[in-house]
C-alpha cells in the first residue's frame, strides 16, 4: 500500500464511522445502538442506511452497498482507496504522505517530461508557421475555448522537435524515450534520438490526479495510422484510461450517468455543446478496467457509436466482460455523422433524445441481426437464438420470445419450439457435470461461510490455520480473503470484518464481507458453528474421495478391486463417524 499500514490504523481508531458518515449523511440518526439515515447512492424514501458504531462498518438494506469508513468515502467520494484514507485523515487531524512516488523518482520524473513535451506542442501550434494546423482545428468546430481547455497542440513535421527542446533543457533524452514520445534507434555504433509524433495535432491524456501521462496524436494530411497514441510504458497503460475523465468525472457522478463516444474530437464536440458527462476509450472498445472505473462513479453507461462505426462489434464483444459490474450498459447509434458533427449539425436536444432512447445491449444485438438479414428470416433467428442462449434469465428470454413473434407474425409457441430445437443441435451439459458444479457450489459455499465466521470470530483463526490449509480452498473469493487473515495473524494484527475492506476495497471479496456484515450474525457458541463448517467441509472430502473409489472399482479389471474395496470400507466408516459425531452435537444456535 501507499500508505503504511500503523498510519491507516491510526487514522481507523482515531475515526468513528457514525461521525464521519454524518457529514454526508444528514438524516442519520441513532436508533438502537446503530445509526439509520436515508442512503446517499440510491433515492429512496424510507431510511434503510445502517451504521453499526460497534462494527464500525455501513449497510444499505437497499442498495446493498457496504463496507468500513474507508469504503464509505471511496464510494462518495469517488476516489481510491489510498485517496479515501487521505480524506478521512484529513477529517480526524492525521496528515497523510504517500510515500510511493517521492518527487525525485522515475515515475515524476516521466510525468514532467510529459508536461514539457505538451507545453511545446501547445507553443507549436501557435507559430505562424503552423497555421495550417490551428485552421484544421477550428475548420472541424473546435472553438478556441476548447482548444485551451484541452491544452490541444501541434507536433510539426519535424524528426526532432521535442528531442531538440528536451535537449537544450538538459533533460535525459534515455529517460525521455520511457515515455514513449521520444523514440531511439541505434545506427553504426551512433545512438539517434527523434519525435515519435510528426505532423499530428495533438491530445494531451491525462489521468485521474490531472497529470499528462501520454499523448494521441491525429495525423493532419494523407498517411497511416490517422490515429496514433503513446505507446504503453510505465505512466501509461491505456485500458486504465478514459479520455476526458478528468473533465468529466465529478459530471458523470452528479449525473449518475456516462456518455461513451468513440474519439477524442467526438469527446470534444460533445463538451463544448454543454454535454460534460463524455468520454472516450483509447481504442475501438471498452474495456473490464474501464468498465470498472466507471462503475463506481455511475450507475448507468450510454455507449454512442457513429452511423458508420467500424468498432461495433468489438464493443458488443467486450460488454460481455461487464455482466457482474453493477452498472447499467446501453447503447445508442446516431442516424447519421459522428457525435461531434451530428451535435453541431442538430443541437443539443436532438442527440440526447437519442441518448435517452438507448437500447439495452441484447435489443441492440437483435436490431442489428435483423437490419443485416433483411429478408433471411431462418439465418435471422439463428443468429438471435445464439443471442438469447447466453441470457442468463429465463424470464427476460421469454420476454424476446414474445417480441419476435409479433416481429415475424407468427405464434410466441413457434418461437419457442424453434428455440428448444436450435439448442438441442448445442453441447449441453450432462448430468454428471450439473451434479459435480452443485456439489463445488456447497464447497465453495462452506469455504466462505468460514471465513466471514473467522473475520466475526477472530478467536477462531487459530484453530482454523491448523485444521485447514490455504490449499485446501477451490473457492477464490475465500482463499483471497483467508490469505488475508494468514498475513494478518502472522504479522500479529488485529483481524476485524472492516479491516478486511482495507485489502479488498472492491469486487467479489467486497460483496462476500458486506454479506458478513449485512446478516448481522451472533452464534451463541461459535465455536459449534466452525465444527460444523469444517466437519461439513471434510464430509464433502470424504464423500468426493468414495466416488472416485467406487468409479475405480467399475473400471478396474480386478487387478486391484481388494485395495479399492478396502480404501472405501475405511472412508466409508470415517464419514459414519462424522456424521454421527455433527447429529449427536446438534446444529449451532443463531
Amino acid at each position: 500500500m501507499a500508505i503504511p499500514r500503523d498510519t491507516i490504523e491510526h487514522i481507523r481508531q482515531k475515526a468513528a464511522i457514525e461521525d464521519i458518515i454524518k457529514r454526508y449523511v444528514p438524516t442519520l440518526a441513532k436508533k438502537g445502538k446503530n445509526y439509520v439515515g436515508l442512503c446517499p447512492f440510491h433515492k429512496e424514501k424510507t431510511p434503510s442506511f445502517t451504521v453499526s458504531p460497534d462494527k464500525q462498518m455501513f449497510y444499505c438494506f437497499g442498495c446493498h452497498e457496504g463496507g468500513n469508513v474507508f469504503t464509505f468515502i471511496s464510494k462518495v467520494e469517488h476516489v481510491d482507496f489510498v485517496e479515501s484514507v487521505k480524506i478521512v485523515g484529513e477529517i480526524v487531524g492525521i496528515p497523510v504522505r504517500d510515500d510511493v512516488k517521492p518527487q525525485n523518482d522515475e515515475y515524476s520524473k516521466l510525468l514532467k517530461i510529459n508536461e514539457l513535451i505538451c507545453k511545446s506542442y501547445r507553443k507549436a501550434l501557435r507559430m505562424p508557421a503552423n497555421r495550417h494546423a490551428l485552421d484544421y482545428l477550428l475548420n472541424r468546430g473546435v472553438t478556441e475555448q476548447s482548444i485551451d481547455e484541452f491544452e490541444l497542440g501541434y507536433a510539426p513535421d519535424e524528426w526532432r522537435y521535442a528531442t531538440d527542446i528536451l535537449k537544450n533543457m538538459n533533460i535525459s533524452l534515455d529517460m525521455a524515450v520511457k515515455t514513449g514520445n521520444i523514440n531511439k534507434v541505434i545506427k553504426s555504433d551512433t545512438t539517434h534520438y527523434y519525435d515519435r509524433f510528426r505532423n499530428r495535432v495533438i491530445f494531451p491524456i491525462y489521468d485521474q490526479k490531472n497529470e499528462i501521462i501520454g499523448f494521441g496524436g491525429r495525423i493532419i494530411e494523407q498517411g497511416e495510422p490517422k490515429y496514433l497514441n503513446s505507446p504503453e510504458s510505465t505512466v501509461f497503460q491505456k485500458r486504465n484510461i478514459l479520455y476526458g475523465l478528468n473533465k468529466s468525472r465529478q459530471h458523470i457522478a452528479e449525473l449518475g450517468r456516462a456518455i461513451v463516444v468513440e474519439g477524442y474530437l467526438d469527446v470534444i464536440g460533445v463538451y463544448q455543446a454543454g454535454i460534460h458527462n463524455v468520454v472516450a476509450p483509447l481504442g475501438t472498445a471498452l474495456t473490464l478496467e474501464q468498465l470498472q472505473l466507471l462503475s463506481r462513479i455511475c450507475n448507468e453507461v450510454i455507449i454512442v457509436f457513429d452511423a458508420d462505426s467500424a468498432g461495433i462489434k468489438a464493443s458488443l464483444r467486450s460488454l460481455d466482460v461487464a455482466e457482474n459490474l453493477n452498472i447499467d450498459i446501453r447503447i445508442a447509434q446516431l442516424p447519421q455523422l459522428d457525435p461531434f458533427d451530428f451535435v453541431a449539425k442538430f443541437g443539443v436536444r436532438e442527440f440526447m433524445a437519442i441518448i435517452d432512447k438507448a437500447s439495452q445491449p441484447v435489443d441492440f444485438r437483435i436490431e442489428r441481426i435483423i437490419a443485416e438479414n433483411k429478408g433471411k428470416q431462418v439465418d435471422i433467428l439463428k443468429q438471435v437464438f445464439t443471442v438469447l442462449r447466453d441470457i442468463p434469465s429465463e424470464v427476460q428470454r421469454q420476454h424476446y420470445f414474445k417480441k419476435l413473434a409479433t416481429i415475424f407474425q407468427v405464434t410466441e409457441q413457434a418461437i419457442r419450439t424453434d428455440y428448444e430445437r436450435f439448442t438441442k443441435g448445442q453441447k449441453t451439459s450432462g448430468g454428471a457435470i450439473v451434479t459435480g458444479n452443485t456439489a463445488l457450489d456447497f464447497y465453495a459455499k462452506s469455504q466462505r461461510e468460514l471465513v466471514l465466521l473467522l473475520c466475526n470470530y477472530p478467536e477462531l483463526v487459530e484453530h482454523a490455520l491448523v485444521d485447514c490449509s490455504l490449499s485446501q480452498f477451490t473457492d477464490t473469493v475465500a482463499k483471497n480473503i483467508y490469505q488475508a487473515i494468514i498475513d494478518l495473524f502472522e504479522k500479529n494484527e488485529p483481524i476485524t470484518l472492516d479491516k478486511m475492506f482495507d485489502f479488498f476495497p472492491e469486487g467479489m471479496e467486497a460483496q462476500l464481507l458486506t454479506q458478513g456484515f449485512s446478516k448481522q450474525f451472533a452464534f451463541e457458541d461459535p465455536k459449534i458453528a466452525y465444527s460444523e463448517i469444517i466437519l461439513n467441509m471434510r464430509l464433502y472430502t470424504i464423500d468426493k474421495k468414495i466416488n472416485e473409489f467406487a468409479e475405480k472399482i467399475k473400471k478396474d479389471k480386478q487387478d486391484n478391486i481388494q485395495y479399492y474395496m478396502t480404501e472405501l470400507e475405511v472412508l466409508r466408516r470415517e464419514r459414519e463417524k462424522l456424521a454421527s459425531y455433527i447429529y449427536n452435537k446438534g446444529s449451532a444456535k443463531i
